[in-house]
């Protein structure tokens, strides 16, 4: 995903807002490509980039390293 795609509205919401979730490669693989899904398995953990009020899923990175990084930043 390009940096300029983050700020991309969800299609189900409308929410500007993503998480980058790592989690455990499901049991249910329906809908996850075949090379996500190889690379996925040899580390057990899938990175998915979904919508923060809907868990829509944009996409899932084929692997750990993101092409940009976010860095939260409080005051």
């Amino acid at each position: 995903m390009k940096a300029e795609d983050y700020s991309q509205k969800c299609p189900e919401c409308g929410c500007i807002d993503k998480n980058i979730d790592i989690v455990k490669v499901p049991q249910k693989t329906e809908g996850i490509p075949e090379d996500v899904l190889e690379s996925a398995l040899k580390s057990g953990k899938l990175t998915i980039i979904r919508c923060s009020g809907c868990k829509h899923t944009f996409e899932y990175s084929k692997d750990r390293k993101m092409e940009v990084e976010f860095k939260k930043i409080t005051i």
